[in-house]
């Protein structure tokens, strides 16, 4: 959907798939969908499906230094031994790498099959956990599972009540009683700390 408002908007969007690197040196299989642009005489990576950490605003590719955007510091770094451009973000001292990614053409079978991973192997967190992130003029709100992180304070949800609640106030989705009874009849039993 971001591509074809990207597309709608009159740019030419590249798709590129990364592995997830959460803070590992590598990682992963080719799941997770970004964009490139071409504007203005540079390539920027555009990128609104990372989640929390991810960065709200387009990184310039072709920037070493760190970028600041509104969420965090980020740099763009290439990973010779592993053929791939990584994204990371500052942490403190450190810089965590988010992800890395290659140039190789993505082609629809190519989207079909990370989606057909991320929803369905079994090391993939996406079909056994309940995971958002929304940034807001209030600050950052995430969800994982029963564990609600809204700015600095974090709670674990007691019910399907607070998780309508939740839901409603920091993401702006009204689901009816049966699909919240639903939802945490999924989560209840859940981890509420992401795996690492």
């Amino acid at each position: 959907m971001f591509g074809a408002a990207l597309t709608g908007f009159g740019y030419r969007p590249t798709t590129v798939l990364g592995r997830v690197r959460n803070g590992a040196s590598e990682c992963g299989a080719r799941m997770h969908q970004a964009f490139t642009v071409e504007e203005a005489g540079k390539t920027w990576l555009a990128d609104v499906g990372f989640g929390g950490p991810g960065a709200l605003w387009p990184l310039d590719l072709g920037e070493g230094a760190p970028q600041s955007v509104p969420n965090g510091i980020y740099r763009i770094r290439s990973d010779d031994a592993a053929g791939e451009t990584v994204v990371e973000r500052r942490q403190g001292d450190a810089w965590h790498a988010l992800y890395g990614f290659d140039r190789s053409p993505v082609r629809p079978i190519d989207l079909d099959g990370a989606n057909h991973l991320a929803a369905t192997w079994p090391k993939s967190p996406f079909g056994t956990h309940l995971m958002m992130a929304r940034h807001g003029e209030e600050g950052r709100a995430t969800l994982f599972n029963r564990r609600a992180q809204l700015g600095g304070s974090a709670r674990l949800l007691a019910g399907p009540d607070e998780l309508a609640d939740v839901l409603l106030q920091s993401f702006g989705i009204d689901l009816d009683e049966g699909t919240i009874a639903a939802v945490w009849n999924r989560i209840e039993r859940q981890p509420t700390e992401r795996p690492s």
